[in-house]
């Protein structure tokens, strides 16, 4: 019989995540409405009473769970996850029960765990940092204005009358006219306490500002952070190929190979990033990666599966262009490749095509267990991703297994005796 608890394991981080996002949604609804609620005339205090009772237990409830993950963990120990868990019990607390309406304002604690889990998602999600920052950045704007908003209204910045909705609206409209410096002037903070909260707001519109004039346009131009790196690369191969004064034919060459590698994304260079990984995850990436490639090869079958981790990590990419001679005919043979993408035709000795070879086949594989020269000249036909096992990379191999060394000898002279 099937344990219940196996069958909800896996759906432990979906509701993990479907209650964080519903705590957020919360928390955001407590931003908007408390500041409301302690401003006269804009909440039915007979409702209010309920509302607050459901926040105190949707937040007590959600600093439950918070406490319960991070328990006997890491995580625990970290002062800022300290500070988050004990801004979840102060927004948590019943203080409406001490009738003071201004103590309500301690339910916006709340927003704390709610950048928490922006960080998170940014850890969680490196790929869409900046479009999150973007995103991170409108939220934050929109509940400042909403409470500089509050804030005015609660010190009688704007007139009082029957409309409270007109009331909170003009209010937004001071609160944003003066966060972006444009200050229309009709609407004036007259006693001592409305101008100091004036000049606090004005400080706060040049530091945001600031922000936007120094942040937006990197935000905006690392949306797309590889079409970044492929132009920064064009710039420097442009630079070269001027101050170098190549010929036509060459400078055709490098545009071509610049322009593949930004069709298949090359600009990420895939041994760089598997040097950045610990060792084991490096092996097993490089295995995830050029598994079927390498078994792929008659030479390793039957190879065990410590020796196909080796030589995955060993292998290096290199692109072909369409043109481009891979290996020639009467040349030292030491290295081997097997096709990744595109297609290469092998040559007799007159030049004439003998056949194509396309991903997943490979060529020049005897020359790692048999020195000699090339019997055949190999071009691509299209641009073409390779990966290359030379000879020195196959001897730090197989010297650790010689046993698969000595098997992969024979089966070599076999082949070229066929």
């Amino acid at each position: 019989m099937t344990d219940p608890a196996r069958v909800l394991v896996p759906w432990r981080p979906r509701l993990a995540t479907v209650w964080d996002l519903t705590v957020a949604a919360v928390a955001t609804a407590a931003a908007v409405y408390v500041p409301l609620s302690v401003l006269p005339g804009f909440v039915d205090p007979a409702a209010s009473l309920g509302v607050e009772w459901a926040l105190s237990g949707v937040f007590g409830l959600d600093a439950a769970v918070q406490w319960r993950r991070v328990r006997g963990t890491p995580e625990a120990r970290r002062p800022g996850a300290r500070w988050v868990l004990a801004a979840d019990v102060v927004a948590a607390l019943p203080v409406f029960v001490l009738g003071a309406p201004t103590l309500l304002l301690l339910r916006l604690a709340k927003l704390v765990r709610v950048a928490a889990g922006m960080r998170a998602v940014g850890r969680h999600h490196v790929g869409w940092a900046s479009r999150l920052r973007l995103v991170w950045f409108g939220y934050w704007l929109a509940v400042t204005v909403h409470l500089v908003a509050c804030g005015f209204v609660g010190l009688g910045g704007v007139p009082e009358g029957p409309d409270d909705p007109e009331r909170y609206l003009d209010a937004v409209y001071w609160t944003t006219t003066t966060l972006t410096t444009v200050g229309y002037g009709d609407l004036l903070p007259r006693t001592p306490p409305q101008k100091l909260y004036a000049i606090g707001v004005m400080l706060l519109g040049v530091g945001l500002y600031a922000f936007l004039i120094g942040n937006i346009a990197s935000l905006i131009s690392n949306l797309d952070p590889l079409r970044v790196a492929h132009l920064e690369q064009r710039e420097r191969l442009d630079a070269f190929v001027r101050y170098r004064d190549l010929p036509l034919p060459l400078r055709r060459r490098i545009q071509a190979y610049h322009d593949y590698s930004w069709e298949q994304r090359l600009v990420i260079d895939e041994d760089a990033v598997l040097g950045q990984l610990p060792p084991r995850l490096r092996e097993d990436v490089a295995l995830h990666l050029r598994r079927d490639l390498v078994e792929g090869v008659p030479l390793f079958e039957g190879a065990s599966d410590a020796f196909l981790r080796e030589v995955a990590l060993e292998m290096r990419a290199v692109v072909a262009l369409p043109g481009d001679v891979v290996v020639r005919a009467g040349e030292p043979g030491r290295e081997m490749f097997v096709l990744s993408r595109g297609t290469v035709e092998v040559l007799g000795a007159d030049g004439t095509p003998l056949r194509q070879l396309h991903a997943g086949d490979f060529f020049g594989e005897v020359a790692l267990v048999q020195d000699g020269l090339r019997t055949a000249t190999v071009r691509a036909v299209t641009a073409s991703d390779l990966y290359v096992l030379d000879r020195a990379m196959y001897d730090r191999v197989a010297a650790a297994y010689p046993g698969v060394a000595d098997a992969l000898a024979q089966a070599a002279r076999d082949r070229m005796s066929a």
